[in-house]
């Protein structure tokens, strides 16, 4: 029997990038409260306004002080593992006894690459060839000798998010500014650097979520246009690629160990022999598809409410197929970027880092060292074609300076559809 939500309290603790999730919680619990970090030795004003009068939700600058009125605490993101644990401890060993919907520490296999590398290995994962180098320097010896690979950085996304060196005369730019930006740092940061997976064909990912590493009977799968547009297909779980079940499985007594009760996805190269290598794990709502999802997973308050307390629900799906796209805007990297669209597609348009100031929407600046997305549009159907209509048709209606949305990106992640199938992978 579900629960009557709107007798409920829960409580968004996010880095701003998730205030969708509040905004689809906010629509069935009695009472929604977001926070986002905003504290440092010289605070900035506009991290306390992100979720600011958004409707059913209220901003709270300490959620400290308000736990005793909170039934659930929910993390999308991740870098709060040892929080988690705290706040759903039971009381009698020191924490609050707390339902908590997050990672807890399975985000781990997401901010230590080196250390994750292992983590799958010994589960029986596939990983590919990569090796660890130390500093810059280091690193430029290695792209001289080695083309088309992928380097990353642990934990601190805002250093340097992963790019690939095709060659190093073409990356050598991107490491001068990536060595001035990190200063004494060039010398000891580390980087996973991981050669391209040669005999790929496709990609794939699980989209949905977990509970103790056990898996709902329902799920979404599909295709990424990294950094531009998503398309998927909802299913049940037996129905899933079998690389996504076989992956799901290896990983699960470890996803159980740490009490991982979130979205979570091993993203996976398939080569022609059908064996997937890991590529990134991702232990949060991802981006895309994770606004995606607050809208196919019709019922997730209600499995987030199950799953804080490690009942496993399963989810009611919302449509057949589901698509989205990324908003992009250059000028909102270190502007206030305000964004119209008429309230009929509110659902389908999730916003990053906003909130909502004398009846205007603001994408807030946030001084990121590079242009990210502000937010994506969403829609579903029966079909991917009517999944992606439905977006376009959305997309039309949103304006704003310099707001850029890359619909033509459905055309690749329709063409990646149809190399799925030509692998045998039907979605």
């Amino acid at each position: 029997m579900p629960e009557n939500l709107k007798t409920k309290a829960c409580l968004v603790i996010d880095n701003g990038l998730f205030v969708c999730v509040a905004e689809m919680l906010a629509r069935e619990f009695g009472a929604t409260y977001y926070y986002s970090p905003w504290e440092c030795s010289f605070p900035y004003s506009n991290e306390m306004l992100i979720g600011k009068g958004l409707p059913g939700i209220t901003r709270v600058d300490n959620f400290w002080d308000k736990l005793d009125e909170i039934d659930l605490v929910v993390f999308p993101d991740i870098y709060m593992g040892g929080l988690q644990y705290h706040l759903a401890k039971p009381t009698e060993r020191g924490g609050h006894g707390m339902r908590v919907w997050g990672s807890r520490h399975a985000e781990e296999l997401e901010m230590y690459r080196k250390e994750s590398k292992r983590v799958m290995k010994d589960a029986g994962l596939d990983i590919g060839p990569w090796k660890e180098v130390v500093g810059i320097p280091a690193l430029r010896e290695y792209l001289k000798y080695n083309e088309n690979v992928y380097v990353k950085i642990s934990t601190t996304r805002a250093d340097s998010e992963t790019f690939k060196s095709e060659n190093y005369r073409m990356i050598e730019p991107r490491l001068d500014k990536l060595e001035h930006r990190l200063g004494k740092k060039k010398d000891f940061m580390r980087f996973i650097v991981e050669e391209e997976i040669k005999a790929a064909v496709v990609n794939l990912g699980y989209d949905g979520y977990t509970v103790d590493g056990k898996f709902p009977d329902q799920a979404m799968t599909g295709v990424e246009v990294k950094d531009k547009a998503y398309l998927g297909r909802s299913m049940p779980y037996s129905e899933l690629p079998r690389q996504i079940q076989e992956t799901n499985a290896k990983i699960a007594a470890i996803l159980e160990k740490f009490e991982c009760r979130n979205f979570f996805t091993l993203e996976m190269a398939v080569d022609k022999k059908d064996t997937p290598y890991i590529i990134d794990p991702c232990a949060r709502w991802a981006s895309p598809p994770g606004e995606l999802c607050t809208m196919m997973y019709a019922n997730m308050p209600q499995v987030m409410w199950a799953g804080g307390n490690g009942e496993l629900m399963n989810p009611t799906m919302a449509a057949k197929w589901g698509a989205e796209v990324l908003i992009h805007s250059d000028w909102a990297t270190s502007n206030w970027q305000p964004i119209w669209f008429p309230s009929k597609i509110a659902d389908q348009v999730k916003l990053r880092n906003h909130a909502l100031i004398d009846k205007k929407l603001y994408v807030i600046p946030q001084l990121a060292a590079e242009p990210a997305p502000i937010g994506a549009v969403v829609g579903g159907g029966d079909s991917p074609e009517e999944a992606i209509d439905s977006v376009k048709e959305a997309c039309k209606q949103i304006k704003g300076y310099g707001v850029e949305i890359p619909v033509e990106a459905f055309d690749d992640a329709m063409k990646e559809i149809e190399k799925l199938k030509g692998s045998g992978i039907e979605l």
